[in-house]
């Protein structure tokens, strides 16, 4: 059954995903350990306590500084705030009108300067020649440019949608709040300086997908960010071990049945996702096999299993 709904009633939706703290309950229900394990991150020059004593080199470590769940909870408790722009602003700021929602890393603000400089200098370089349609035509590309420069710092550090988010969704096999919920994900990431790098490079493997296309969905964050989305979907728990994951193709549609272990009870769960969807092409392209990817994903980060040390990591 369709239930449809009135301009007001999706505003007041939206402004209950901005109020949303799934994401903040899941590193709140997650072993310390798991999250120390999962962001954590060498210091500029990890060898520096080597440099003066060569015989030090080859006798030990380094060991990474990490993030303790009280200082991911800080962070998440900072929630980005989501600014809905209309849908014509929101398509000009990002390009592309199939996107619902985007978080814009708060350090843009802080590099506006030199991207406007950046600009100036094009624009001062192209204005020595002589005015003709293709200089023209550079000289008006710049200045929508510099444009969208400035509305990405007024962005910066917020999370934006476009006020048509319903309609753009509607055929993705995803909520409002898997929108917000993955976005927020992308802030988390950001704010822990890309620490979480390591580990997903180290599972994400697969040379099937280093297309320039397909650039945007294999990175890091979005990795991250897309599995996320999955655990959302799928009402995942952080200590949830994932047994089994079946991928079958429905007509124009993929449905995923995830077999769970939560603290030794065995839970089957369903759900299906567009054939084309980017959650689905993220998962192929981290290992070559979406089922493959969820499974070791979610289980070496996340999995409750002492006796493996992968069981660390959030």
């Amino acid at each position: 059954m369709r239930y449809i709904i009135t301009e007001s009633q999706y505003k007041f939706l939206i402004e209950q995903d901005s109020r949303d703290n799934w994401l903040y309950n899941w590193f709140r229900n997650a072993p310390e350990e798991k999250i120390k394990n999962t962001f954590s991150f060498f210091s500029t020059n990890p060898f520096e306590s080597f440099l003066y004593n060569p015989n030090n080199i080859g006798r030990r470590i380094p060991k990474p500084n990490y993030y303790k769940k009280r200082e991911i909870l800080d962070l998440l408790s900072k929630k980005p705030p989501i600014n809905t722009l209309d849908k014509k602003t929101f398509d000009f700021i990002i390009g592309d009108t199939n996107t619902g929602g985007l978080y814009i890393e708060g350090e843009f603000k802080d590099k506006v300067d030199e991207y406007i400089s950046f600009i100036d200098k094009m624009e001062n370089d192209l204005n020595k020649y002589q005015q003709t349609p293709e200089i023209t035509s550079r000289l008006k590309e710049m200045e929508q440019m510099r444009k969208k420069i400035q509305m990405f710092a007024t962005y910066a550090g917020t999370i934006i949608v476009p006020d048509d988010m319903k309609e753009r969704i509607k055929s993705w096999g995803l909520g409002g709040k898997e929108i917000i919920r993955h976005e927020e994900m992308h802030g988390l990431y950001d704010n822990t300086l890309n620490s979480a790098d390591n580990i997903i490079k180290s599972l994400c493997r697969s040379s099937k997908c280093n297309k320039e296309e397909l650039s945007s969905i294999t990175k890091n964050t979005e990795v991250y960010s897309y599995l996320m989305t999955i655990r959302s979907k799928f009402n995942m728990q952080p200590t949830d071990i994932i047994k089994s994951v079946k991928v079958t193709d429905v007509g124009n549609s993929t449905e995923l049945t995830l077999t769970i272990d939560r603290n030794g009870k065995i839970i089957t769960s369903k759900d299906v996702l567009p054939k084309n969807s980017a959650v689905l092409k993220a998962m192929e392209c981290c290992t070559g096999n979406i089922a493959n990817s969820i499974q070791i994903l979610h289980n070496t980060l996340a999995k409750n299993d002492d006796n493996e040390k992968s069981s660390n990591l959030a």
